[in-house]
């Protein structure tokens, strides 16, 4: 379970590192719905550093960022259909 806090933990921060590096090195301008998907990023963080150093809340925070990448999937494929104007 470890591995699995540390995994998802990496991955999120590394999701956040590369939007940081487009928006303040390369100048790209995020919309609004580039912003709602960081938060569920930041969440997936606080979980994991919570379920590592919390050993009883380790199984909770699995869930709650596996929760969380599903929110984050789901403002995807709406700010996709939104920049394809499919809606």
């Amino acid at each position: 379970p470890q591995h699995i806090l540390i995994f998802s933990g990496l991955v999120a921060a590394g999701a956040l590192a590369a939007a940081f590096i487009g928006q303040y090195m390369f100048g790209l301008h995020p919309c609004h719905l580039c912003i709602w998907q960081r938060y569920p990023f930041a969440a997936v963080i606080l979980f994991s550093v919570i379920g590592l150093f919390v050993p009883r809340l380790t199984s909770p925070a699995i869930f709650l960022s596996a929760a969380s990448y599903a929110v984050n999937s789901l403002i995807a494929v709406y700010h996709s259909g939104v920049e394809r104007h499919l809606w």
